[in-house]
């Protein structure tokens, strides 16, 4: 596993690596059709940001049933 993790520093891999070489391409072709009043493309500015969600308020009353619901269900 410790050689993996090594190689993995070395040479990353996965959709974060993916989506930087795409948005490289990406930001290069746009770099291409700008004019000069245009600031430079960055591959980030073609890269999907990633959305966090937004946690749900929840009340007390909630918590309670939700906790006797997984306990009856762990009871039988």
């Amino acid at each position: 596993m410790v050689e993996w993790q090594a190689f993995y520093l070395m040479e990353p891999w996965g959709f974060q690596t993916h989506d930087y070489h795409v948005g490289l391409v990406c930001s290069t072709l746009a770099n291409l059709q700008r004019t000069k009043n245009v600031k430079p493309f960055t591959p980030s500015d073609f890269m999907q940001k990633p959305v966090k969600p937004k946690p749900k308020a929840q009340s007390v009353e909630s918590q309670i049933a939700l906790f006797k619901k997984i306990q009856s269900q762990q009871n039988g």
